[in-house]
C-alpha cells in the first residue's frame, strides 16, 4: 500500500471517530433563562390576588417564616415587587429524577404580604 494511502486512511479513521470523542452536554444541565424565577414568582403573587407586575429582587425569608413553610414541604423566598411591596412566597420543593406515581402530590404554593 502506498504511503499516501496509509496517511489518507488514518486521517479518515480519525475524522470518523472525532464526533464520538466530543462529549455532549445533557439537556438537563441547561440553566433557565435570566429572570425566569422572578417571572414565575411574580405570576404566583398575581394568582394569589396581589398586585405585582414585576419582581425586582429575591432574598431569604425570615427564619420563622422559612421554618413554617419548610414544615409544609415548601421553600421560602422573600420577593420585592417593583412597587416596593414585599411578599413571602412558598414554592414546592423540586423533585429530581423520574416522576414517581406513588409520591404524594406537591403542596400548593403560598403567598402572603410582609407587613
Amino acid at each position: 500500500m502506498p504511503p499516501f494511502r496509509r496517511v489518507a486512511m488514518a486521517l479518515g479513521v480519525a475524522a470518523a471517530g472525532l464526533p464520538l470523542a466530543v462529549p455532549m452536554a445533557p439537556r438537563a444541565d441547561v440553566p433557565p433563562p435570566p429572570g425566569y424565577r422572578e417571572r414565575a414568582i411574580a405570576s404566583l403573587i398575581v394568582a394569589a390576588g396581589h398586585a405585582c407586575p414585576e419582581v425586582t429582587g429575591l432574598g431569604a425569608a425570615d427564619p420563622q417564616d422559612a421554618a413554617r413553610l419548610a414544615a409544609q414541604g415548601l421553600d421560602a423566598a422573600l420577593a420585592t415587587c417593583s412597587g416596593g411591596a414585599r411578599y413571602v412566597v412558598g414554592t414546592p420543593r423540586r423533585r429530581y429524577g423520574a416522576p414517581d406515581p406513588n409520591a404524594p402530590p406537591l403542596p400548593a404554593p403560598q403567598v402572603w404580604p410582609l407587613r
